[in-house]
């Protein structure tokens, strides 16, 4: 997710959760403060799978987000530097 995307969640409606693929070392790994204060959780998790993979590891660690009325998965890249981010209806 990139700076300027993240600045534009959370929306009304939506709480965002990081799921971040990586090979760093966690030791190495830093995530900005900032950002973070905006999330409602985090997950760092090895680089290994597709997107659905680490969507699905998270969905399965939040006992499939049981509050949830609606799931929205976004893909940086995918959407990239979009303008445009869905409004609850």
């Amino acid at each position: 997710m990139c700076a300027r995307t993240s600045k534009r969640w959370p929306m009304p409606g939506f709480a965002v959760v990081l799921v971040a693929n990586t090979d760093l070392d966690r030791r190495s790994l830093r995530l900005d403060a900032a950002l973070l204060d905006r999330l409602a959780g985090c997950l760092v998790r090895e680089n290994v799978g597709f997107d659905f993979a680490a969507w699905g590891h998270a969905y399965s660690l939040g006992q499939g987000f049981p509050r949830c009325t609606r799931l929205l998965l976004a893909n940086d890249s995918v959407i990239g530097r979009s303008t445009s981010v869905p409004t609850p209806r």
